[in-house]
């Protein structure tokens, strides 16, 4: 005999789940996404940008495939007419400020006033395991 402790027990979601999650979860409500100078975590704790000419922007996603969504128009932020700061993570909410999903940026960037931020269609994937 031997105990499992379930706590420790991790296991994928099958791809009907997944996609379920995503369509009633992300796809039937209003979302935006939001970018940070810090990790928001699970319990969005991260450090929001908080600049008079930043704002989160919608987003949309294409049809869901096997628990993946991506962005399905592109997505494009004010203009900073400040610095920003150094842009880290981005994240995902409800229409009623939810945290839905959370991740590190492919690499850090520094936002000064003049840039316009833009993430193409099809770039940002949000993927539920």
């Amino acid at each position: 005999d031997f105990d499992i402790d379930l706590k420790e027990v991790k296991m994928a979601s099958s791809f009907t789940l997944a996609d379920n999650i995503i369509n009633t979860k992300i796809k039937a409500t209003t979302t935006t996404i939001g970018l940070f100078k810090s990790d928001p975590g699970r319990d969005d704790t991260g450090i929001e940008v908080d600049a008079p000419s930043y704002t989160r922007m919608p987003i949309t996603f294409d049809d869901v495939n096997n628990g993946t969504v991506r962005n399905d128009t592109d997505i494009t932020f004010p203009q900073a007419t400040e610095s920003w700061g150094i842009i880290t993570h981005y994240a995902i909410y409800d229409i009623d400020n939810n945290l839905l999903y959370a991740d590190k940026l492919l690499y850090n960037d520094e936002i000064v006033a003049g840039r316009i931020i833009t993430i193409p269609s099809q770039q940002l994937q949000l993927q539920v395991i």
